[in-house]
Formats: structure tokens, C-alpha cells, sequence
């Protein structure tokens, strides 16, 4: 092929082809209404001219419902992610991207896949969850040549009845997600998977599990729940030793029927994991740190196009000096009881690394919901005009902090009276942290107040069950290390949590704070940050 076309070099990606652009983030909401529509239609070809990309995440187009055959293009593509489209096919020509490690196409609308999905041979990790699979939706198996390098497979929230054939044949697979679905069968091909550290199956249809599974000898965690398994023992083991400790249930099934082990010189190791169905002991499963990496949460650093500033004055410096941000993508609320644990971790490091609020506050808000660039100012309360979260109204920050007052819990003989608001009541214990004449807050483009800190944020951008981007802050009036620290633990958190859709790597956009004059303050995370961290950081 020769150079670009005229319509390319006026296209919306005209100029990172100009720039030889190595990473790409492309968002619907950073679009002209003409630009998403060119996008959606095909009409602007100049993204397939950036031949320079390994890192592709095209999101939010929700008329995207294909790709051109010219993605075959992009050969240089180490990760591809087209979450949150409307795609309903994948082009053929996917299956020219023979340095590919990633693919990301969950939460699209992708009933079929193409065979040339089969011929990736570099890729690792494979993302389809809650699309609309079903068995059909998955070629014929090729005679050879089956993702030698696969260790990651997500298939949650489908339409499957079965496990797609090509699971049983990617020997090296390490973690396999397929919950919420309708499968009725896990076949005795799970034994090849002698591998595996992580399965999900929760949520489907599973009345018995085969024998082999107990070749999976090297499993760290094993999610059966909520399946109509006939065996009463087996369901009771499932829920007393939960997903975290699966050698009770591999134990359980050797004791009821022992199997020929599918490697050699293993028959001992069986009739040893049948003699009981005691929980494990702390040495059990004690694999080498290298070789449990892979299985490992995800924490995937992205330097975006366009980062999220907060301009912060000097003001407001002076009072409470230090605040780092960050913007994570993709987070998943919509399953049971995640958006209580979201809240509840938040909670503890409130509780414990922020020790109370005295060293640092965190702050979290629903991204869509929030105007960049943004303000860290320095007012007088009665100046500041915001709408708490939890109430509807906006009002004064003085009149906020009187309320808070009001209804502070009373100290003395007797018991005290109940507080007409217990959130006022709560928050009274942090009031020796302000001082009316210098309320610092944070202030979006749109001249909303999103952040009180160290109080409350705005109900306007509150995170609700349906948020997927977030806007995160911590702020602090010690230091710069204990802003970063706290950050540090909310991300791990998050991503240990598994909070995150499309297979569990927490995808963390760098943001950046200025000071009045636009010099660069702080970029987080850098290089410096997460380092330590009981994660697997990937870094631009």
C-alpha cells in the first residue's frame, strides 16, 4: 500500500500518523458530534494510517458495530481495546495482528467471531465478556496453530451452554472466567488445563463437576457458587471454604472418585490429596513467586492524549498543599454487592491509611459527570456554593458546616439524643480540620464544586451502580509521599477487589496537577509510583 489518502490526512487520527504515534486512547465524549459520526460510519479511514500503534483502546462509540478489514493493517498492535462499542462482528483480518498479547472486545454486542481469532499467535490474554456468545458463535477448530501463548480468557456474562471447544486446547491457560452463563457441562477436557490458577464458573447451570478437574492441582482460587451441583457435601465444602480455597473441593472430588492423573509419575500426589478434606495448610500450594506472577491482579499505567488537569492556586496550596489524581476506565459496579465493597474500601483506607481523615482524604467521582480542566481553590465558606452529596439542594458552605454543627452528637451525663442527620453527625468529627475562612475545594469547568475536601464531595457527581470512569483525588495537608501512599492502596485495592470489567486488569490513566501558571506539580502514577505493590504494574 502506498501513502496515506487525502481523506486520511484530514482524518480524525491524521495527526497521530503524523506523529508516529506508539499509544492511542480515543474516548466518544473527546469528539466532535462530526467526528463520532465519521468514526461510527467507516467514512474516516486515517485510524488504520497509524501503522506506528502497539496500544489501541477505541470506547463509547455506540454506533460502532464494526471494524474495517483494514485493522490488518496495524501489525505493530500489542493491545487492542474496543470495550464498550456496539460491535456485533470482528473483521477477519484481525487475524493478521501477529504481535497482538491483548484483545479487549467485552461489553459489545458480538454474536459470531472469526476463525482467524485461532491464529493469533503472540496473544495472551482475550477479553469477550458480556456480549451475546453463544455456542454457535465460536468456528471450528483448526487443525493446528490453537493461541499457543493464551493464559487469559474471559467469557462472563454470555449465552454459553458449554465452554467453547478451543478452552480445553490452550494447555497454558492460567485463568478462565466464564460466570454468569448458562453452562450445564464442564467437560472432562478441563483436566488438560493442569495450569489453571483462577476459574470462574459461578452462576451457571453446573449440576456435577468431572473428575478431572482435580488435575487442576495448581488452582488459587475456584468460583463454583450459586450452580445446582446434586452433590449436597460438595455445595456445603463450596460455600464454607469460598472461592480462595479450592484444595477442599479438589480433595472432596479425588476421595469420591479417584482418577488417573493426567501426568506421569502423579498417581502418588492423588491418593495423598484423597486421605483428606481438611482445609489447606499454610504451606499448601506454595508455588514460586515466578511462576504465580501471570495470575497476578493487573494495574495497566496509560498516558492519555489529553490528561486530566486540576490547576491548583497558590491559595489553596498554602492551606492544604498537596493533591494527586488519577482517572481509572472501566470499572463494573452492576454485579452483586460490588458497589458495597467499592464504598466499603473506601471506607477502611479512610479508617486505617488515612488514619481518620488526619493524614489524607480521598475523593471519587463519576467522570461523566465532571467537566475538565479543574480548579483547587482557597474561599470563605459563606462565598462557596455547592450541593452536598445525599442532599438535593444546593447551599452555602457555611450554612453546611452549621449544619454539621447542629447536629454534632452531644457529650455528658445521660444518653445522648439521637441526631436529626447521622451523615452531619458523622462528618462533625472531621470539623476541626477546616477553617471557615479558608474552605479549600475543587471546582470543575463548569463552575460546579465537585470537592470539599477533607468533608464530603457533590451529589452531582456521586458515584452510582452504572459509573464505569472515575475521577480519583487525595489530598492532603502532611505531604506529597502521603498522597501518593494512599492513592497506591485505593488502585491496589480496587484491582485486588476485582471491580473491573473485561477480565480484571485496571486500566489507570495518568492525571496531572498544575500549579497557577500551568508548571507541572505532580504526574501520577510516574514511573516512581505503585512501585512495591502487591500487583503487576504495566507501564507505558
Amino acid at each position: 500500500r502506498g501513502g496515506p489518502t487525502r481523506a486520511e490526512m484530514s482524518g480524525v487520527f491524521s495527526s497521530a500518523a503524523a506523529a508516529g504515534k506508539r499509544e492511542l486512547v480515543v474516548r466518544r465524549e473527546s469528539l466532535t458530534p462530526h467526528q463520532v459520526e465519521a468514526v461510527e460510519s467507516g467514512r474516516d479511514g486515517s485510524l488504520y494510517s497509524v501503522t506506528t500503534l502497539n496500544h489501541l483502546q477505541l470506547s463509547g462509540f455506540s454506533g460502532l458495530t464494526s471494524l474495517g478489514p483494514r485493522v490488518g493493517q496495524l501489525g505493530d498492535l500489542l493491545q487492542l481495546i474496543l470495550a464498550g462499542n456496539a460491535l456485533t462482528l470482528l473483521p477477519p483480518e484481525i487475524g493478521q495482528l501477529s504481535k497482538l498479547k491483548l484483545l479487549d472486545v467485552s461489553h459489545n454486542q458480538l454474536t459470531a467471531l472469526p476463525g482467524s481469532l485461532y491464529s493469533l499467535p503472540a496473544l495472551q490474554t482475550l477479553l469477550l465478556a458480556s456480549n451475546r456468545l453463544t455456542d454457535a458463535s465460536f468456528p471450528a477448530l483448526p487443525e493446528a496453530g490453537l493461541l499457543p501463548s493464551l493464559h487469559h480468557v474471559d467469557l462472563t456474562n454470555n449465552r454459553l451452554t458449554v465452554l467453547p471447544p478451543f478452552v480445553y486446547g490452550c494447555h497454558d491457560l492460567l485463568e478462565l472466567r466464564a460466570s454468569d452463563n448458562s453452562i450445564s457441562v464442564l467437560e472432562a477436557g478441563v483436566g488438560s488445563l493442569v495450569g489453571l490458577r483462577q476459574l470462574q464458573l459461578q452462576r451457571n447451570k453446573l449440576t456435577i463437576l468431572p473428575n478431572e478437574l482435580v488435575n487442576c492441582s495448581k488452582l488459587k482460587s475456584a468460583a463454583l457458587e450459586d450452580n445446582p451441583l446434586g452433590d449436597r457435601r460438595l455445595m456445603k465444602l463450596i460455600a464454607q471454604h469460598g472461592a480462595h480455597k479450592p484444595k477442599a473441593v479438589l480433595d472432596y472430588i479425588a476421595s469420591r472418585a479417584p482418577v488417573k492423573k493426567a501426568r506421569a509419575g502423579e498417581k502418588k500426589h492423588a491418593k495423598k490429596k484423597a486421605a483428606s478434606v481438611a482445609p489447606p495448610t499454610q504451606d499448601e500450594g506454595s508455588d514460586s513467586d515466578v511462576e504465580f506472577a501471570e495470575s497476578r491482579p493487573v494495574i495497566r499505567v496509560v498516558r492519555p492524549d489529553h490528561h486530566v488537569e486540576v490547576r491548583a492556586s497558590a491559595e489553596a496550596r498554602r492551606v492544604r498543599p498537596y493533591l494527586v489524581c488519577a482517572v481509572v476506565r472501566g470499572l463494573d459496579l452492576t454485579g452483586e454487592d460490588a458497589f458495597k465493597q467499592f464504598i466499603a474500601l473506601q471506607t477502611r483506607l479512610h479508617d486505617t491509611v488515612c488514619k481518620r481523615r488526619r493524614v489524607a482524604t480521598i475523593a471519587t467521582h463519576d467522570l461523566s459527570r465532571v467537566a475538565p480542566p479543574l480548579t483547587y481553590s482557597c474561599a470563605p465558606a459563606e462565598t462557596i456554593r455547592f450541593t452536598p452529596l445525599g442532599r438535593e439542594t444546593p447551599l452555602t458552605v457555611q450554612q453546611f458546616l452549621d449544619h454539621i454543627e447542629k447536629n454534632r452528637p452531644q457529650r455528658g451525663a445521660g444518653k445522648p439524643a439521637k441526631p436529626g442527620d447521622p451523615a452531619a453527625a458523622a462528618l462533625s468529627k472531621y470539623l476541626g480540620f477546616v477553617n471557615p475562612l479558608e474552605m479549600v475545594h475543587i471546582r470543575d469547568n463548569a463552575d460546579m464544586v465537585i470537592s470539599l475536601p477533607p468533608l464530603t464531595n457533590c451529589e452531582h457527581s456521586k458515584i452510582v451502580h452504572t459509573t464505569q470512569d472515575l475521577l480519583l483525588e487525595v489530598t492532603s495537608s502532611e505531604s506529597l509521599g502521603a498522597c501518593k501512599s494512599v492513592m497506591d492502596a485505593l488502585l491496589v485495592s480496587m484491582c485486588e477487589a476485582e471491580l473491573v470489567g473485561g477480565g480484571g486488569v485496571l486500566c489507570v490513566e495518568q492525571g496531572k496537577v498544575l500549579d497557577a501558571g500551568g508548571q507541572l506539580l505532580v504526574l501520577y502514577p510516574s514511573k516512581t509510583d505503585l512501585c512495591g505493590a502487591k500487583v503487576e504494574v504495566r507501564r507505558p
